[in-house]
């Protein structure tokens, strides 16, 4: 299992605080601000749009999870299954 150690949610404010993050590759500017993650080192990237969270796993890969997914891991004491 694998447990949520750092966690951003996207927002149009703080988009230079999640530029800095290791995992971001780039961000595009359609209507809203879309984040592109790189989830594991690799080619294989995620898209992060407003109100998703983008999260580092206690295994040091990184995840992008709707609202309603990280809540629902909010209540696992922020566990994943």
């Amino acid at each position: 299992m694998n447990r949520i150690v750092n966690a951003i949610q996207v927002d149009k404010k703080n988009i230079a605080d999640i530029f800095k993050l290791p995992c971001v590759a780039a961000i595009h500017k359609y209507s809203e601000p879309a984040v592109f993650v790189n989830l594991s080192n690799s080619l294989h990237f995620d898209l992060a749009w407003p109100g998703d969270w983008i999260c580092q796993l206690s295994d040091g890969r990184w995840s992008v999870l709707s609202n309603k997914d990280y809540q629902e891991s909010k209540q696992n004491n922020y566990v994943l299954h």
